[in-house]
């Protein structure tokens, strides 16, 4: 753990706050381990100092670099390995343990930690319905993760917007990683019997795709959810590609988990 926070402390040339410690631990939940009982989905995890939840601004955390995240991957699985019992412990028991240790940290090494500091778990109860804003992760058979965000929920189904590449540990991306431009429209099945994972909600996200995104029909209009329909500009032309035969929109989501892995050519990914 200390050497965690001397990462941090090195990447943001400074003493990591409570608050960050926080914000880390809450991208870094292992949603994808098998061997936790994550009881919330998105698990959000939060710094408490008795019945108050410590704030503060965390914006800089965008800037960490993976190892960070690594590091922190690290603490939960050396507490899973050596967990007692045969049963998966619950992520709020983990928390227990981590604010254990984070209370006993020398005082330099974080900021605002008391002797009433917890990191405890908040968010819904896990396997809800993904909502707009919500990032989850599907997993490759390439291995890693690939990363989308809930764009809208509509008539056409559920829109995710992709970030390009696969992650070896999935955590919510930042505002600037790369994306392809068409979301793609699916089911949240995947989501719901918890294949793919919600790893949190960045509604800041939702400002890299369209806000209702159009299904492009076969060298015809562009449809809306509400059923307008309009001619396709040049540069949706290009884009959709929609001169070939293997256009296609929309998938099943246990077909676009396949489909990621082939390419999904179809729409230019």
């Amino acid at each position: 753990m200390l050497g965690l926070l001397e990462e941090m402390a090195d990447q943001l040339e400074r003493t990591p706050t409570l608050a960050e410690f926080a914000e880390v631990f809450s991208r870094s939940v292992p949603a994808e381990d098998a061997r936790i009982d994550i009881e919330r989905s998105p698990a959000v995890i939060v710094a408490t100092a008795g019945n108050k939840r410590v704030s503060g601004d965390t914006a800089q955390v965008d800037d960490l670099e993976d190892h960070v995240y690594a590091a922190v991957s690290n603490v939960f699985n050396v507490l899973v390995t050596t967990w007692p019992g045969s049963d998966a412990p619950k992520l709020s028991a983990l928390l227990v343990e981590i604010s254990e240790v984070l209370r006993e940290m020398p005082a330099q090494s974080v900021t605002g930690v008391g002797r009433n500091t917890r990191l405890k778990l908040q968010g819904p109860s896990a396997h809800r319905r993904p909502q707009p804003g919500d990032v989850v992760s599907i997993p490759s058979g390439k291995g890693g993760y690939r990363l989308a965000v809930v764009v809208a929920r509509n008539r056409f189904g559920i829109a995710y917007g992709l970030f390009k590449g696969r992650h070896a540990i999935p955590r919510i991306p930042g505002n600037d990683h790369a994306i392809y431009p068409l979301p793609v429209y699916s089911d949240d099945r995947s989501v719901t019997n918890g294949t793919w994972k919600i790893l949190g909600t960045r509604e800041s996200l939702l400002q890299r795709f369209p806000r209702d995104p159009v299904i492009y029909h076969f060298k015809g209009p562009a449809e809306s959810p509400d059923g307008t329909l309009r001619e396709l500009s040049e540069e949706e032309v290009v884009l959709t590609e929609l001169a070939k035969s293997y256009y296609n929109q929309a998938y099943m989501s246990h077909v676009l988990q396949d489909e990621l892995d082939q390419g999904l050519c179809k729409v230019g990914i």
